[in-house]
């Protein structure tokens, strides 16, 4: 793509532009490099203290910054913030998984519930949780998070400001992750200052938890500047010279001030880290390429852009190309300031900094180019964005005739899902550049498209890559779940070995390691990787419950229902465990009422796991409640007509209670779906006695 070559260009040439270039004389230029020598040399590099600290001294900012969009980013729900609608239209219901939602505020306090009517074949279904903490500025959406034991995760229901509405959170409406969808390290450092999370834990972060994006995320930790400031009394005035303790974006270069916003602003289709690296790891100063590369679909979208492009389209835009670094986010934007406080009038000042108005063609009627129109009405139009329902943004890209779909033709057009080509935006050459790719289209397998061309791509580029650096772990990790996508277990066993060997502490390679070798019959060896994973992290309800599952192959059946029980203790609203730990008393145990309360849970939580449903049916046919038993299987049934062991119970129950015409219709139907069943044909021989 012509544009993005260009901007990939652009980008290291800016690196070496001295700030003449965007405007500051000798002496800024003197502080911004005395700034990032300072950065260079790891001087700023103490703790991080908290916006209170910040508002001590700087009161105006701190108050203006609170009412903008990252200022309140994250919250706590509260009376006095509301902003939805709670008394009307507040049910919204999913018709591809058949559940109702409902949002709730009561006493104070706010609640998601789901549920579902009974009917003839399906049984009652309610589940509340409170909502712990609201993510996003409500600019445009709110959506809503709960806290499990430290876990995080989003909740179905989202309120979309700008039609006032409630629906289905984004891409629920593609997969309803209900109450379980994690919120991810990234996800909630992009939303928030920096969260302390527990490795290995996808969705843990340890208390407190910070409300909104504060100070440091763009100014660096304060501590030093606290000290320097609080206690030192140092009195920088007189000499004139910068405050090394703290940074000032003002004075960093060009790129790297854009950097400051890349870091949530820049949003491609797959982010991966640089080896070594996590998101924590940026500091205001850095470039964003020694933390992490960001890969793109090489086809822009021309019309439509995702909700977080702003950084991307801008870098696409020529008035940014042109510039030579003259132009950047802050050219246009106060972040200390609300959008919404800002006059429009301020955008198009900005606009006319480059273009002289008397310049500018005036010989089509229709087009406005007087000092006082508004710049961005035209050349960045507002649409509808691509990933997040409801919502209208403005599109970065600037152009002379930018083009919009309307929502008449974004609801007509058939969305055919096409092979994408990822490509960094960041121009990188680096020997781990093929490694990165290649995790970045396994990860993109993983998270939004299941096509195996992904898998071949991203496998190609790895191997490719651990050529150069043939221990790079985090690669060979994804080359392992890539093998293990494709079914290849002993390739992929091969793989998390050697990542255990380069890094023994890595607990998530113990935990795929162990799921290849019970895969491959490697039972006791796998139990070994599993508890080696736990005592790595000891709180990975998925290891407990895998290891539980091991146990009882193995027939230690105490030991089995000991690990379950763990895992129900990390994560209750998870139904896997409760599933298990009833399955376990009821087939090895043949326990009707042990299994009870368990497989009771499970389907409390999830209505629709059919194993469940059907061992709650098989409780009943053990506890000799044939009515209850019968209408468990058949909400088996009404989810999956072909389950050739629901019509065998049915059967079975029908034959007890000499009703031999139902008994019939059950093993017909049994032989229809499977010719020959050995079941059905012993079935049918007890009727025929």
């Amino acid at each position: 793509m012509e544009i993005m070559t260009n901007l990939l260009k652009n980008r290291w040439i800016w690196s070496l532009c001295t700030l003449a270039l965007i405007g500051c004389g000798k002496e800024d230029s003197l502080k911004t490099q005395s700034i990032n020598n300072n950065i260079a040399n790891g001087l700023i590099d103490g703790g991080y203290v908290g916006d209170q600290e910040c508002s001590l001294c700087h009161i105006e900012i701190f108050n203006t910054f609170k009412q903008n969009g990252m200022g309140r980013s994250l919250y706590v729900p509260t009376a006095q913030n509301i902003i939805e609608d709670y008394q009307s239209n507040t049910k919204i219901y999913d018709e591809n998984n058949n559940l109702y939602y409902e949002a709730i505020h009561k006493d104070g306090v706010f609640y998601q519930k789901e549920y579902r009517p009974e009917n003839e074949n399906t049984a009652p279904h309610e589940l509340i949780y409170k909502v712990d903490y609201i993510i996003g500025s409500g600019n445009h959406t709110r959506s809503y998070l709960r806290k499990e034991n430290g876990f995080i995760y989003e909740m179905p229901m989202t309120w979309y400001s700008q039609k006032r509405k409630w629906d289905l959170s984004p891409s629920y409406n593609l997969w309803n992750q209900r109450f379980s969808r994690p919120i991810i390290q990234e996800c909630m450092n992009c939303h928030n200052s920096y969260t302390q999370y527990q490795d290995y834990s996808t969705n843990q972060f340890d208390d407190p938890i910070p409300h909104g994006i504060g100070c440091e995320r763009c100014h660096g930790p304060g501590l030093d500047h606290v000290k320097k400031r609080m206690y030192e009394e140092t009195d920088l005035s007189a000499s004139g010279s910068l405050d090394s303790s703290i940074v000032n974006p003002a004075y960093l270069s060009a790129s790297k001030q854009v950097d400051v916003c890349f870091q949530c602003h820049l949003q491609g289709e797959m982010t991966v880290f640089k080896k070594g690296k996590q998101q924590t790891d940026f500091k205001p100063g850095m470039d964003i390429t020694e933390i992490k590369s960001i890969y793109i679909d090489s086809d822009q979208n021309p019309t439509n852009p995702s909700i977080a492009s702003h950084g991307l389209r801008m870098l696409m835009s020529l008035c940014y190309i042109n510039s030579q670094g003259k132009m950047y986010c802050t050219t246009c934007h106060d972040p200390h300031t609300s959008i919404d406080k800002t006059p429009v009038s301020n955008y198009s000042k900005a606009c006319l900094s480059c273009h002289r108005a008397e310049l500018l063609s005036n010989s089509n009627q229709k087009i406005d180019h007087r000092p006082a129109a508004n710049c961005v009405s035209c050349h960045m139009l507002k649409s509808e964005t691509s990933d997040i329902p409801h919502v209208t943004g403005t599109d970065h890209w600037i152009r002379k005739s930018p083009q919009v779909r309307t929502k008449r033709e974004l609801q007509n057009k058939k969305i055919v899902k096409k092979l994408i080509s990822l490509e960094p935006v960041f121009k990188e050459s680096d020997s781990a550049a093929d490694i990165r790719l290649g995790i970045a289209y396994i990860k993109y397998f993983e998270a939004k498209q299941p096509d195996a061309n992904y898998l071949n791509r991203g496998i190609t580029l790895i191997k490719s890559g651990l050529l150069n650096q043939p221990d790079h772990s985090s690669g060979l990790f994804y080359l392992g779940k890539a093998y293990a996508h494709r079914k290849e277990y002993l390739q992929a066993e091969s793989q998390f070995k050697r990542v255990i060997s380069i890094d023994p502490k890595n607990a998530l390679a113990h935990f795929e390691l162990a799921k290849m070798q019970s895969i491959r019959g490697k039972i006791k060896l796998a139990k070994n990787s599993l508890l080696t994973s736990i005592k790595l992290f000891n709180n990975n309800a998925k290891a407990y419950n895998n290891l539980g599952n091991i146990y009882s192959e193995l027939n230690q059946l105490q030991e089995a229902a000991t690990a379950y029980k763990r895992a129900i203790d990390i994560a209750p609203s998870d139904p896997s465990a409760y599933h298990n730990l009833g399955d376990l008393w009821l087939s090895q145990q043949h326990s009707a009422d042990l299994a009870l309360p368990y497989i009771s849970k499970a389907l409390e939580l999830s209505p629709d796991f059919i194993p469940s449903r059907l061992n709650m049916g098989v409780i009943n046919m053990l506890l000799g409640n044939d009515e209850k038993a019968i209408y468990a299987f058949n909400q088996c049934l009404d989810l999956n007509p072909d389950l050739i062991s629901a019509h065998g119970n049915l059967a079975r129950i029908y034959i007890r209670a000499n009703n031999h015409q139902q008994a019939l219709f059950h093993i017909n139907t049994m032989l229809n779906i499977q010719p020959g069943n050995k079941d059905a044909t012993s079935l049918l021989h007890q009727i025929n006695r």
